[in-house]
C-alpha cells in the first residue's frame, strides 16, 4: 500500500481509537460504511477515493504505521498542514498566509506595532 493513503486510513479508524464502535463502519457518522459497500450514501461520496483505493477493507486491515500515525496526529494537535513542502509553499501563496512552522519564541516586533506601543500612555 502507498504511503499516501494512510490519512484515509487513519481518518476511517479514528472512531474505533477513540472507542465510539468497534469498527470503522459503526460509527454512525463514518464514511466507511459507504467505501466499504462500494456505494455511495448521505454521507459519502465514493467514486474519487475508490478509484484511487479500490479496495478499501485491505486498507482498514493493513498493519498501522506508528510513525505515520503520530505525525498525523502531531499535524491535529498543532493546526498545521501536513504535506510535502512544494504543497505547503503552495497553499501559503494560495492564502497568502504561512502555514509551516516558524521558529519557537516570540515573534519579532514589526515598526509600526512599536510605533502604536509607545504612542499610547502607559505602554512602554
Amino acid at each position: 500500500m502507498q504511503g499516501r493513503f494512510w490519512r484515509e486510513r487513519y481518518l476511517a479508524l479514528n472512531p474505533v481509537a477513540a472507542g465510539l464502535g468497534s469498527r470503522a463502519e459503526d460509527w454512525a457518522w463514518s464514511s466507511a460504511r459507504a467505501h466499504l459497500a462500494g456505494q455511495e450514501d448521505e454521507l459519502a461520496i465514493v467514486g474519487p477515493l475508490r478509484t484511487r483505493i479500490p479496495d478499501f477493507a485491505s486498507l482498514l486491515a493493513a498493519a498501522c504505521d506508528e510513525a505515520v500515525v503520530a505525525r498525523l496526529e502531531r499535524a491535529a494537535t498543532i493546526g498545521r498542514p501536513l504535506g510535502l513542502p512544494a504543497w505547503i509553499t503552495m497553499l501559503e501563496a494560495r492564502l497568502g498566509r504561512s502555514l509551516a512552522p516558524c521558529k519557537p519564541g516570540p515573534k519579532p516586533q514589526r515598526r509600526q506595532d512599536v510605533a502604536l506601543a509607545t504612542s499610547l500612555p502607559g505602554i512602554m
